[in-house]
């Protein structure tokens, strides 16, 4: 009877370090799972965030680029115009004032000659 207590204590004494050991072994498997989980969850967040931060900093830099080529050509464009009609309207004034001036002349000299003409 002894022996058999004896018996029943090594088996309880051996369960119970059996039930330390797998629990042991159990909080070590969870601790690494959890620390995969989060290095895995890091890296895919990371991987993740640089692709929409580089997608959507190219979307937007195309937009902004398009708008300010756009904004651009249509000043310079408008710009041009400007430019050309008030050249054109330059021209315009400097020719009849120029032909006023030519026109003055012609006639200072017809009439000179005019007078020329009838003294003789």
């Amino acid at each position: 009877m002894i022996e058999a207590t004896r018996q029943q204590q090594n088996q309880a004494l051996i369960l119970k370090w059996i039930t330390r050991l797998v629990r042991g072994v159990l909080a070590e498997g969870q601790q690494e799972g959890q620390q995969e989980g989060r290095h895995e969850g890091q890296q895919e967040g990371q991987q993740e965030g640089q692709q929409e931060g580089q997608q959507e900093g190219q979307q937007e830099g195309q937009q902004e680029g398009q708008q300010e080529g756009r904004q651009e050509g249509q000043q310079e464009g408008q710009q041009e115009g400007q430019n050309k009609r008030d050249n054109k309207r330059d021209n315009k004034k400097d020719n009849e004032r120029d032909n006023k001036r030519d026109n003055k002349k012609d006639n200072k000299r017809d009439d000179k000659r005019d007078d020329k003409m009838c003294d003789r």
